[in-house]
């Protein structure tokens, strides 16, 4: 065979080159593999196939129904406490222990408090249980669960083509010669980028929120913080101020008894004539 296989292939050649034809040799287009998306690989379950040939939609529509679910579950919590202090320390030191932090705290003297914690989302249940737990009474609690696997997917779906097309026009800016295509490739490289980190960052704030519930809860004492008698209330003062009111209005009635003295040969003796012509006028009727 192959002794019947050199002649022919000397004779091509040579025909090639009589006729003035080129014989190039093509490499076959590979198309570019796309990079995994970041948290893919927990979505995924042991053992599913890539896809060849399909759309990244349809393939992630079909793993979608074995893969885990993702669900953001927030709570809050309105708790009448005999102690903020020990219940705000508890809180805290809960937190830690489960794995969580603490988000935001503050505190109003002894009349209201508040804070804020991320526990991871497999002890939620304990958190809510401990939480109860420190209550002398619960006075409020809302509790709300978002699936959001469907928008994972999606973003994962999109982040795959958007990678797909990063490589191709990678493989273009290398191609290029002309420096308007290169302008115009990094213009579409730079949009393709942008929507990659901003699909990366959204993928990775559902992934955070998913894996560490919010917890916010608010405390309130048992007994009211009201004092029976108010800072700064004193007998004596009180007192002083009853007795500068007193003064005030025997200054208000002295001034005007002086005011009426005075002026009384003005108005006295109107008050004659008005006093006689109502006399005369009776005496007529």
């Amino acid at each position: 065979m192959k002794r019947i296989a050199l002649p022919l292939v000397a004779v091509f050649l040579l025909l090639s080159a009589a006729c003035g034809g080129e014989v190039t040799l093509s490499e076959p287009s590979v198309a570019p593999t796309p990079m995994p998306a970041p948290g893919a690989s927990a979505m995924k379950i042991a053992g599913t196939p890539t896809p060849v040939g399909g759309s990244f939609a349809q393939a992630d529509a079909e793993a979608g129904m074995g893969e885990e679910r993702l669900i953001v579950r927030n709570a809050s919590l309105s708790l009448l406490v005999s102690d903020m202090g020990d219940a705000l320390s508890h809180i805290e030191a809960m937190a830690g222990r489960l794995g969580g932090f603490v988000v935001s705290s503050s505190r109003r003297e002894d009349r209201a408090a508040s804070i804020s914690i991320r526990i991871p989302a497999e002890q939620f249940s304990q958190a809510m249980d401990e939480l109860r737990g420190l209550a002398e009474r619960v006075e409020d609690e809302n509790t709300q669960s978002r699936d959001v696997t469907e928008e994972y997917v999606d973003l994962e779906s999109r982040l795959r083509n958007l990678d797909a097309s990063e490589e191709q026009l990678l493989g273009f800016m290398e191609k290029a010669e002309k420096l308007e295509d290169v302008v115009n490739v990094f213009r579409e490289l730079s949009s393709v980028r942008e929507r990659i980190e901003v699909t990366q960052g959204r993928m990775q704030y559902l992934e955070r929120t998913s894996a560490m519930s919010l917890i916010n809860v608010n405390l309130r004492p048992v007994s009211s913080p009201e004092p029976v008698v108010k800072p700064g209330w004193s007998l004596q003062e009180n007192i002083k101020s009853a007795l500068r009111g007193l003064s005030s209005v025997g200054q208000g009635l002295a001034s005007a008894a002086i005011w009426l003295l005075l002026l009384s040969p003005v108005w006295l003796p109107l008050l004659l004539i008005v006093f006689f012509l109502g006399r005369r006028l009776r005496k007529k009727l």
